[in-house]
């Protein structure tokens, strides 16, 4: 199986849409995937990931299904406080420290995490793999592309989970580009388990070639 994790392009987070940056990013996104085959797309209930997805489908003519767990939770983004256990306070957003005491402490939020966990774990049962900690066991070989439209926040938390870090420690670390893709395989071994193993993180290639982003 190969999973494309795609965050949505340059929001209108108001209006839950896409300024018009951010639609061209999406149709020259499309373009890019022109030649790449898909079997399935899936997208965030959110507008922003759904009109993002448009242009793919579009082109390909195929549906757009709703993946309900994909949804961005402000729950990743919010910030509060917390204290260690030799009496340090800490801001934490997002549920990780910001360090500033050098211990690299950080916390979890246990439901956020576990819904998350628990819709990555369906949806990839779905394909035939069962998580045993960090790794999976594949029941047969999936051979399906799969493109998964979702959002910055989640995307990088569900790319930790799947990585083994702590998702909510890869949502302050990882920085996703709009329309950024992110590839993983699952490709079973002899024994019948798989390593998910990221082979590209927020691509971008479709908004350097078209002037929307400077190369780095």
């Amino acid at each position: 199986m190969r999973l494309f994790i795609i965050r949505h392009g340059d929001p209108d987070y108001a209006h839950d849409s896409l300024t018009e940056k951010g639609l061209r990013e999406a149709e020259e996104l499309a373009e890019w995937f022109a030649d790449v085959r898909l079997d399935e797309i899936f997208a965030s209930p959110l507008g922003r990931a759904q009109m993002t997805a448009a242009p793919t489908a579009a082109w390909k003519g195929m549906e757009v299904k709703i993946l309900p767990f994909t949804a961005e939770s402000m729950d990743y983004m919010a910030s509060f406080s917390a204290q260690d256990d030799i009496g340090y306070t800490y801001s934490v957003k997002g549920g990780v420290s910001d360090y500033r005491d050098g211990s690299g402490r950080f916390e979890e939020r246990s439901a956020t995490l576990a819904e998350m966990i628990k819709g990555s774990d369906e949806f990839l049962a779905g394909y035939g793999m069962e998580r045993r900690g960090g790794i999976y066991r594949a029941f047969g070989t999936c051979e399906k592309r799969v493109a998964v439209f979702c959002h910055g926040g989640f995307g990088a938390a569900w790319i930790g989970h799947l990585l083994g870090m702590a998702p909510l420690r890869a949502f302050r670390q990882l920085d996703i580009t709009t329309t950024g893709v992110t590839v993983f395989d699952f490709i079973p071994e002899a024994d019948g388990f798989v390593t998910p193993r990221m082979v590209a993180f927020s691509g971008a290639a479709h908004l350097y070639n078209a002037g929307l982003r400077q190369k780095p």
